[in-house]
């Protein structure tokens, strides 16, 4: 799958932010080196909205991009940097030709952008059952107990340590249940009650419920038996039940939709799609190590709805 386009950075899609617009002075020689692009930043005048060791999350209006370490990978809102000093940087203008901080300017042309889009033409009719338990396997081996991976052990959970937490993994459970009956036997009412209990269900600031609507609506995309016009109108129905307040969350969410992926999430798709069990190991790795739980909510999410969508096409 490719992910980074050749040659120079095309053109913005949507908006122009002019040059000729009065801006702060910057130094001649940046102190970073921009890496990529995505290919859904749009031009704007951002601002913190918030700060992670690796990462600094910048918003304009319903906008976001974020400023991040090579580490992180690349993604459809991303700016991929080496060496940029992150808390120093307070806000961002990013035009046609360049993207400016406070400090510096540097020019887009010639940057490599990122590219988000998914080939699922390529990728297998439908998992296996062996595949599909193979990774559900691989996620419980590894993701993080705070997780919603708990949803795919069988038989009865863990207690939780706490009253709080175990209202939460109750109330996550209902939520993803709810889901998975809507979408396995075609039941809206269903579908709009698992969506309101999961959307917003959570700790940080982007909570577990919603970084599992973001894994449904992914595999949502995966499924090429769906019929195309059912498929968008499903994911457009899920996509606007789940938009919430939380800007940060809506983003994914809305790229979820778009199915314009982060990079490890797209390296988890690849390995899933047409690896083998040592490539599909890697690939689960790589998506756990994206946030604390984010990844782990994220994966539970997808092969959840690939079991779900099997099940009502079976039925």
């Amino acid at each position: 799958m490719k992910k980074w386009s050749d040659g120079v950075m095309d053109h913005w899609s949507h908006g122009s932010l002019k040059s000729s617009t009065p801006t702060l002075q910057h130094s001649s020689t940046p102190s970073f080196e921009l890496i990529s692009i995505g290919d859904r930043v749009r031009p704007g005048r951002y601002t913190v909205h918030s700060r992670f060791r690796r990462v600094t999350n910048f918003i304009h209006g319903s906008e976001l991009v974020f400023l991040a370490e090579e580490s992180v990978g690349g993604g459809p809102l991303t700016l991929l940097a080496r060496g940029a000093d992150l808390p120093a940087i307070d806000r961002l203008e990013i035009s046609d030709e360049r993207l400016a901080t406070s400090r510096e300017t540097i020019l887009l042309n010639g940057i490599a952008r990122y590219i988000s889009s998914v080939e699922w033409e390529k990728a297998p009719a439908q998992p296996s059952r062996a595949k599909i338990e193979e990774l559900k396997r691989r996620i419980l081996l590894e993701a993080h107990p705070g997780s919603m991976a708990f949803l795919l052990r069988h038989g009865p959970q863990k207690p939780s340590s706490s009253e709080f937490d175990r209202t939460l993994a109750q109330r996550l459970t209902d939520g993803a249940r709810l889901l998975q009956n809507a979408l396995a036997y075609n039941h809206p009412t269903c579908l709009a009650r698992g969506i309101q209990t999961l959307k917003g269900c959570g700790k940080g600031l982007t909570p577990s419920g919603d970084d599992y609507l973001a894994g449904c609506l992914t595999a949502l995309h995966s499924i090429p038996e769906i019929k195309r016009r059912k498929k968008e109108k499903l994911i457009r129905r899920i996509e606007h039940l789940s938009e919430g307040n939380n800007p940060l969350t809506n983003a994914f969410l809305r790229m979820a939709g778009e199915c314009r992926l982060f990079e490890p999430m797209k390296l988890f798709i690849e390995a899933f799609s047409s690896g083998g069990k040592t490539e599909l190991a890697a690939g689960v790795r790589r998506i756990l190590a994206h946030g604390e739980t984010s990844g782990a909510d994220w994966a539970t999410g997808f092969v959840m709805t690939l079991e779900s969508m099997t099940l009502g096409r079976n039925n």
